[in-house]
């Protein structure tokens, strides 16, 4: 359920901003009747975000079952506390996969169809300091500093992934 309710902001979001463009295009463009103007931006931008939505929803899915195996055999070794997608910001590029934290580590795993595709475990005992990354004023994600340096990762419901990274 919570996947469709964050599809569904996703795509709102977007359809909203597709709305205010293409309103603004249409506007500066000499649409002199507003109403016809208001009303064809807003039917863009609900079809644009229901469009987007779908979609987020239909990759979402998709990027959980291509790491089903990986989260298997994390299970193996460990109890998995969360699992989420994420990106791992990576010589300065965000690299999308998906983010587990386990009971012995932090572990981030680079979709392989990426090009620049790699892995990234951190031990849950060489983790110094955890705290929320900001990206143009929004909490997107966490930054894990170790002894020896930081990453950053990108994933929903950050301050739950800084609040379970800490209670180890």
């Amino acid at each position: 359920m919570k996947r469709n309710v964050n599809g569904a902001l996703t795509g709102l979001l977007f359809g909203a901003f597709i709305g205010m463009l293409c309103f603004a295009a249409q506007y500066m463009n000499g649409g002199n009747e507003l109403k016809k103007t208001l009303v064809t931006a807003i039917a863009t931008g609900a079809v644009a975000g229901l469009m987007f939505g779908l979609y987020i929803r239909s990759f979402s899915k998709r990027q959980a079952e291509a790491f089903k195996s990986v989260k298997a055999r994390l299970e193996c070794e460990g109890k998995i506390v969360l699992d989420a997608a994420a990106n791992h910001v990576y010589d300065g590029e965000p690299v999308g996969g998906w983010l587990f934290l386990t009971e012995k580590e932090l572990y981030f795993m680079a979709n392989p169809m990426n090009v620049m595709s790699h892995s990234c475990r951190i031990s849950r005992d060489n983790i110094e300091k955890v705290s929320l990354m900001k990206q143009m004023g929004f909490v997107n994600g966490v930054v894990v500093e170790t002894h020896g340096g930081s990453e950053s990762f990108s994933v929903s419901k950050a301050k739950l992934w800084l609040e379970k990274i800490k209670e180890a």
